[in-house]
């Protein structure tokens, strides 16, 4: 039987106050609310399965996962520096980018599908999947040349480019970019 306490960390976990989510969708922002809320319940379900044989699994995929992501996240984060706040480089003006490549991919080849990856799942997975027709690729929005990667992104880039199309995308390449995805889709 599912306790109480379990039912309220997930609950949690699956919500946009959840601490790994807060900070990637915050730019590296630390949140001492949710990071509060987090050790309450973790200290609650540690009570109530003490005398279990074992904790959950999806309890212990939180400690496996996520833990290690929210260290590595904010150990290695490089904000934006004054020149790109400047330039109005916000998660907001990020997410907008993301809206924008959707629409370019939708009209460039009508009738695919493009997924919006959850950063959560795979930490440096690209954020974009593209299934048109019998094949699929995947890409990596940046703002521009240089913009920082997060942990794993070359990795993800590389090996699924070796498995069908990858590429980091951001306004000085986009031509290029999507010229090749599109000799790779009528391949």
């Amino acid at each position: 039987m599912v306790k109480e306490s379990l039912k309220n960390f997930c609950k949690y976990s699956a919500s946009d106050e959840e601490l790994f989510m807060y900070i990637r969708t915050n730019a590296g922002e630390w949140n001492e609310e949710s990071f509060v809320k987090m050790k309450k319940l973790v200290r609650e379900v540690i009570k109530d399965y003490e005398n279990e044989d074992c904790y959950p699994k999806i309890f212990i995929n939180y400690f496996v996962l996520n833990i290690p992501s929210i260290i590595n996240i904010l150990s290695n984060f490089k904000g934006c520096t004054d020149e790109e706040l400047r330039k109005g480089y916000t998660e907001e003006s990020y997410l907008s980018m993301i809206a924008e490549r959707i629409k370019e991919l939708k009209k460039l080849f009508p009738g695919c599908i493009v997924i919006k990856n959850d950063p959560n799942y795979i930490q440096g997975f690209p954020d974009l999947t593209i299934f048109y027709k019998n094949k699929w690729a995947v890409l990596e929005c940046k703002r521009f040349v240089g913009a920082n990667k997060q942990p794993n992104q070359d990795y993800y880039v590389n090996i699924l480019d070796s498995m069908s199309f990858s590429r980091f995308i951001n306004p000085e390449n986009k031509e290029k970019v999507l010229n090749e995805l599109q000799q790779t889709f009528e391949s």
